[in-house]
């Protein structure tokens, strides 16, 4: 247990921001004390910001070699500071950084504190119950001493402050939709950060192709876009982009490359050589868990993640009952408030539709696979006639129904031409 190591990145980030940003510099003097850093370097290089902020002195080199009374000379620390100064980055998300701190000195504290005493009792066969009551009550008054209280209520100028704060980041975020002009111009939010989307269908409904489109869409207006596809695959998924780009067959890209001309030897070209200068990435990896979730979102930074189908999470499939779904669904909105990223995330509904006469997601449907329409801000149904009466006339319509927005129309449906073979959703059809 007591192997517990210092997150160093994540430390000197918050040291780095704190040279030349003042108002940082004071709050997290006021926050936290110089024993929240797990390394002893980093330790002395907060007590010297510190004084800077007790004596209300500005940085600079020469302030800290003196503040610091050796200290800079003996751990070499100015050319340190000027190494931490390369880390400085305004478009942060500093508050994420910091509650890693603050969690990862609270986890040695247990583990070095708390832990060992429970154990020494744990296997003491002369002592009752109420004799670990103890040890765990400070386990849990120690996290409760961390958990940041004041950032969780606004009021006053606080509350004046954080909502022109939202508003000024709605402006600098821009309104992402779906970008298909009928739809977007009746939602509300779109794709908003912190928010979670859900595109729900039967199998074979083109909840897989819609996503591709929409990620496709994104990338093309420079909305950074990571995409999960668990259900078919990284680079399989991809042949969709790359067909619907290139409007080549799709059974060409898969089966009968040989067949391929040279005209769409080219498109093929140019279309990878377009989404390779895009803001495009794919997940390429069969599993994933929350720890690979929060890896890729803290490294690549997307606006969006597309996850296709939610169900395949290594987390959701262990146990395929509501209460697990719902539960990982409560996890998964959690985290996109907290790194503010979009999560549009694909579901299947429950087979009891495949018997009803209209196959169309309801959002009692989608309501009996799990808590999707409690945990999501949008969500909008798939749907295609065609593919359950294959013999109908007229063209394959694919249906997206918007079944639920917060703050804004539904439920309202529009129909888009749908080209299975080149994964086009295109022309928009009234219905």
């Amino acid at each position: 247990m007591n192997s517990i190591k210092p997150d160093v990145v994540n430390e000197q980030i918050i040291l780095g921001n704190m040279i030349h940003n003042p108002d940082f510099r004071k709050r997290m003097v006021t926050e936290v004390s110089a024993e929240t850093f797990l390394l002893d370097k980093h330790q002395i290089v907060f007590m010297v910001f510190e004084k800077l902020v007790k004596k209300n002195l500005d940085y600079n080199e020469d302030t800290f070699i003196v503040e610091s009374e050796g200290a800079a000379e003996q751990y070499d620390l100015v050319v340190y500071m000027r190494e931490l100064e390369e880390l400085i980055d305004d478009n942060i998300n500093i508050d994420h950084h910091v509650k890693i701190l603050v969690r990862d000195k609270t986890r040695k504290d247990i583990a070095t504190k708390f832990i060992p005493e429970f154990e020494k009792i744990l296997f003491n066969d002369d002592l009752t119950l109420e004799d670990y009551k103890h040890p765990l009550d400070e386990i849990n008054r120690r996290i409760d001493e961390n958990v940041d209280v004041d950032n969780t209520i606004c009021s006053g100028d606080g509350l004046y402050a954080s909502y022109f704060n939202l508003l000024k980041q709605r402006r600098e975020n821009q309104f992402h939709g779906l970008f298909f002009k009928e739809v977007d111009e009746r939602l509300t939010c779109g794709l908003e950060g912190g928010q979670v989307s859900v595109l729900a269908g039967l199998s074979g409904s083109g909840k897989t192709t819609l996503a591709a489109n929409i990620s496709s869409r994104l990338v093309h207006h420079g909305v950074k876009v990571l995409m999960f596809p668990l259900e078919e695959g990284g680079l399989r998924v991809f042949d969709r982009m790359v067909a619907l780009k290139a409007g080549v067959h799709t059974r060409k890209l898969k089966k009968d490359v040989a067949e391929l001309t040279s005209r769409e030897k080219y498109d093929i070209a140019v279309a990878v050589k377009q989404y390779s200068q895009m803001p495009l990435m794919i997940f390429d990896k069969p599993n994933l868990n929350f720890n690979m979730l929060e890896l890729m979102v803290d490294k690549f930074k997307p606006d969006v993640i597309v996850i296709d189908l939610f169900e395949k999470m290594m987390e959701v499939r262990k146990k395929l009952d509501q209460e697990n779904i719902s539960s990982n669904l409560e996890t998964f909105q959690a985290f996109v408030k907290e790194r503010n990223v979009h999560g549009m995330i694909t579901a299947q509904i429950g087979r009891e539709q495949m018997k009803k006469k209209d196959k169309r997601p309801t959002i009692e449907y989608i309501k009996n696979s799990g808590k999707y329409t409690e945990v999501a801000d949008l969500v909008i149904g798939v749907h295609r006639d065609r593919y359950f009466t294959p013999d109908a006339e007229g063209p394959d319509v694919l249906e997206i129904i918007v079944l639920k927005q917060r703050d804004g129309e539904a439920p309202f449906k529009c129909g888009y031409e749908f080209d299975g073979s080149t994964s086009h959703i295109d022309r928009f059809i009234a219905i």
